[in-house]
């Protein structure tokens, strides 16, 4: 555009109207800032972007992992789906031997051997099972069996923070070991045996899933914001065939 020496401007009542210089069309600030696609250029836009979806089809068909990270996601979840119903077992458990009532009265008799099948089983092999689900998803993110120990990016920090945590849950699933348990008690009486295995598994740990869970919310806003985007964009390529100048 140009103001003047090109036939670009006039003067209207002691104002300057600025127009289009020569070979272009249109009123600044007057006349909308696009104008209808020609046919080659319709064509254009149309080969460029079949040509983008067969190189992406072409890709999806010859990169193995691309091909293999959703089966691998699927294992993951379903995996740290039968950690979380061994781990309800012995929360449940728990939930009912606390309530029961006292001594003697009991309508659920407790054992060892019991303890073993409702309470350490179930906490130990759910645990295994989130490990191995979270190890699936780290090399799935990672896209190697693999993984580097340092993440790269938001995904392979949910995964390596998934896998940290289910680690930190098996070591709280283990029994403590009995020589930690007099020097704990000369430091802290009031703790209970087995305290420090619980504290660095189940605290800890769940502190390390919060993080991730604080991640996936943040990955999940930048993925709807980015499709509202694409949208928009698209919608601007769509919309009567216009383009900008």
């Amino acid at each position: 555009m140009n103001a003047r020496g090109r036939g670009g401007a006039t003067r209207d009542d002691d104002f300057w109207t600025l127009r289009a210089a020569v070979g272009e069309r249109g009123v600044v600030g007057v006349d909308a800032t696009t104008v209808p696609l020609d046919d080659e250029e319709r064509s254009e836009l149309l080969s460029t972007e079949n040509a983008m979806e067969e190189a992406r089809a072409l890709w999806l068909a010859n990169d193995s992992w691309t091909r293999r990270r959703r089966a691998l996601e699927v294992v993951s979840a379903a995996l740290i789906l039968a950690g979380v119903v061994l781990f309800k077992v012995m929360i449940f458990t728990m939930f009912l031997r606390a309530v029961s009532p006292a001594e003697g009265k009991r309508t659920m008799r407790w054992s060892e051997r019991r303890e073993l099948w409702l309470y350490f089983y179930p906490s130990f092999v759910g645990s295994a099972s989130y490990v191995a689900g979270s190890y699936v998803l780290w090399c799935a993110a990672n896209r190697s069996w693999r993984p580097p120990w340092t993440p790269s990016n938001v995904s392979t920090w949910i995964a390596w923070l998934s896998f940290i945590g289910s680690l930190l849950y098996l070591i709280g699933s283990c029994r403590c070991p009995e020589w930690l348990n007099p020097p704990l008690k000369a430091v802290a009486p009031w703790a209970s045996d087995g305290a420090p295995t619980l504290f660095v598994g189940y605290f800890v740990g769940s502190l390390v899933f919060a993080a991730q869970s604080a991640l996936m919310i943040h990955e999940i806003a930048c993925a709807a914001e980015e499709a509202k985007r694409r949208a928009a964009e698209s919608g601007l390529r769509n919309r009567g065939g216009d383009r900008l100048i």
